[in-house]
């Protein structure tokens, strides 16, 4: 009988397939990755559709070719047209070249009638109504008032470079009045000269004269366009309309007469200028000229700066707000908080909601909100654009970050209302 009796190692077990690794338990974790994950992907998605929609809302209101590649052309044709000049033994192919880029550039440009037509049918819709009509305009003068800031600041940072370079000559007189009385007489009387030049060209009541023309220059803009547009059917078969941006040729002539008016005034200042540094050039020593001289070219450097500020990028942004650019261009938020909301509406629970809100939705939504400042703030396209993101990733960050604080505090606060149950003594009954 005993050999009869079975080992119990050679008994099936119900559990003998089972084997427990050997560093501990098993704990199945697929399914919370594949939580998370599908929480990011959900986040990139409202972050990819709000940034698709705002920047691609923004890309339609704007011209195709950009900026720079104007100024390039621009700059590529002056230089031509002085090879022209100089009776250059290919002056006939440059003369074709200079042909060439005006045709290109004055076609590339009428692509913008495209974005005047979108314009001027907004306001015209929205002047429709006098609620809608203040809106209109409200924000149209938002965007003009931080536009003109920009331009203001720009020559305040001017205003304190000629400051500071009136503040170093006068402590370089100081230095040289004992030795050189006849030449710091003369350099005294020529930076008078200097100051009212300046004054008269740049300080704040010269560019207030300057807003006005500009003002009154696009008073009637929005009229001839629509008279050239939507006016007659017809409009729209015209030559002007495909190969001319009709508002700038509109504004041309007036751009060029400011820009005249500026360019002199800027020339009558470098000239009194460089009649200074021949003064001081017969005075002090070479290293001495070189710190001077580096500082008339930083301001010089940063009034070129202000002076394009005005005439070239806000004379262009007067022109494109005067057809309704502004209110049209606030269309790319509304339609990234459309795509944010959507999406926001498909999740799971609140919490997500809250969640992808902050680490995607608001972000994104700040990214097309900044860039769109920066426009406003005269910033190119690309730039602005670039910012825009940069802004975006770092709301982002801080978002991400608030999220977790939020979850934490939520977590600590419940885990506060579970209260211990304490146990209750047993209650024996008297008899």
């Amino acid at each position: 009988m005993i050999n009869q009796v079975v080992s119990n190692s050679v008994q099936n077990r119900a559990f003998s397939e089972f084997s427990q690794p050997k560093n501990g338990w098993y704990i199945d974790t697929s399914s919370k990755q594949h939580e998370e994950k599908r929480k990011r992907h959900y986040g990139t998605t409202i972050a990819v559709a709000a940034m698709a929609v705002g920047f691609g809302i923004m890309a339609l209101m704007k011209g195709v070719l950009p900026k720079k590649a104007t100024k390039f052309l621009t700059k590529l044709k002056a230089n031509l047209e002085n090879k022209v000049e100089k009776n250059s033994t290919l002056s006939g192919f440059y003369k074709k070249s200079i042909q060439t880029i005006d045709s290109f550039l004055e076609k590339s440009q009428s692509i913008n009638n495209i974005t005047s037509l979108k314009d001027i049918i907004f306001r015209k819709f929205m002047f429709g109504t006098q609620v809608t009509k203040d809106i209109h305009v409200g924000i149209t003068n938002f965007f003009k008032n931080m536009s003109r800031k920009t331009v203001n600041s720009s020559y305040a940072k001017t205003n304190k470079k000629f400051a500071e370079l009136h503040e170093y000559m006068y402590s370089l007189n100081q230095k040289l009045s004992g030795q050189n009385a006849s030449n710091i007489n003369s350099i005294n009387e020529k930076f008078s000269k200097i100051n009212e030049l300046y004054n008269s060209g740049f300080d704040s009541s010269a560019r207030v004269q300057r807003l006005a023309k500009i003002d009154d220059a696009t008073k009637d803009l929005f009229d001839y366009m629509w008279n050239a547009s939507y006016s007659d059917i017809k409009n729209f078969r015209s030559k002007d309309m495909y190969q001319t941006f009709i508002a700038e040729a509109k504004m041309r002539p007036f751009k060029e007469s400011i820009s005249k008016e500026v360019l002199q005034k800027k020339q009558g200042l470098y000239s009194s200028i460089e009649q200074v540094l021949a003064e001081y050039k017969k005075v002090l020593s070479e290293g001495e000229y070189k710190k001077l001289e580096a500082k008339v070219n930083n301001l010089k450097k940063s009034l070129e700066k202000s002076v394009e500020n005005e005439t070239t990028n806000y004379i262009d942004k007067a022109r494109d707000l005067k057809l309704g650019s502004a209110p049209t261009d606030v269309l790319s938020i509304l339609g990234s908080v459309g795509a944010v909301g959507w999406y926001l509406g498909k999740s799971d629970n609140k919490d997500e909601k809250i969640s992808a809100s902050l680490k995607y939705g608001i972000p994104a939504i700040g990214a097309i909100a900044t860039s769109l400042i920066c426009t406003a703030k005269l910033i190119a396209g690309t730039k602005s654009f670039a910012i825009g993101l940069v802004s975006g990733w770092l709301m982002s960050k801080i978002g991400s970050q608030v999220d977790y604080l939020r979850k934490q505090y939520s977590l600590d606060v419940s885990l506060q209302n579970k209260q211990v149950v304490k146990p209750q003594p047993d209650k024996v009954s008297q008899k």
